[in-house]
């Protein structure tokens, strides 16, 4: 990872996960080979920390992420290890792009054995398990057939002009039953923010829920077609909460990035009132 306050340029970036020298990562930069999703990166100095790039070369295309942020790294136990995934970035590589935040993991800590956890949609952003061994998994596993994990999201919509205090969704999805519910906690200068939580794990089950029943999600380009919200979905899994099998003691993880104060503001003022 990078070390704290450090900057990352743009070159030093494309030079060291693509195992390029110097000259060849400037050379790739200055010929407009190098983007962040429609803008073109002409400037080898532009620092790039946590930006998902993609780098075009030998006539293929290459999606690759800068280190991570060692802020993300939330929590870490014996078993687990929760990290906050920014939107843009995969959780986990395929064969067609390498690129994700599992790779990232793997190069910062390589004396890890980090195993693949849960997904969360890739325009989204918010927390992601990551097993730390075999039995971390096996472990993980056990919790999430359980239903034992609580995942907490926040969902901004345009702005609705007469949002429900409460609401609870049952739609069948696919056929099969699907509970999502939560509350509404204010305006922000986006759009309208929501406290959501989910009593099943369908695909897409908030995006959907929200679509059939009150509005697409700002930035929602699948369902319906919300407001655009800069190509990031309003989708944000901000707490975890859990015990392990015999144990009373819960585990609670939460995180909202720095720019989402307004988030955290209303959040707070709708617990204490």
């Amino acid at each position: 990872g990078i070390p704290e306050g450090a900057a990352l340029g743009l070159q030093e970036g494309v030079a060291r996960y693509l195992r390029w020298d110097d000259e060849r990562a400037k050379e790739r930069i200055l010929s407009g080979g190098v983007w962040s999703g429609k803008k073109r990166l002409l400037d080898p100095s532009v620092p790039v920390a946590g930006a998902l790039l993609t780098v075009y070369h030998d006539g293929k295309k290459r999606a690759l992420h800068t280190p991570l942020d060692p802020e993300w790294i939330l929590y870490r136990d014996d078993s687990l290890l929760v990290v906050y995934k920014p939107p843009g970035w995969a959780v986990h590589p395929t064969p067609i792009d390498k690129g994700s935040l599992l790779t990232a993991l793997r190069e910062a800590f390589p004396e890890e054995s980090l195993l693949p956890g849960n997904r969360i949609d890739l325009e989204a952003h918010g927390l992601v398990f990551f097993p730390r061994s075999r039995k971390g998994a096996e472990l993980f596993n056990l919790l999430i057939r359980g239903r034992k994990i609580e995942k907490v999201y926040l969902a901004l919509t345009p702005h609705m002009a007469n949002p429900p205090g409460r609401f609870r969704f049952t739609d069948s999805l696919e056929g099969q039953e699907a509970e999502t519910w939560g509350r509404y906690l204010g305006e922000t200068a986006q759009g309208s923010l929501f406290e959501v939580k989910i009593g099943t794990g369908r695909f897409h089950q908030i995006r959907k829920h929200f679509a059939l029943n009150l509005s697409p999600l700002l930035g929602e380009r699948k369902y319906g077609g919300g407001a655009p919200s800069g190509g990031e979905l309003g989708l944000l899994c901000y707490r975890y909460r859990w015990a392990y099998p015999g144990s009373a003691e819960f585990r609670d993880v939460s995180y909202l990035p720095p720019e989402l104060e307004e988030w955290k503001t209303l959040l707070r003022m709708k617990d204490e009132g």
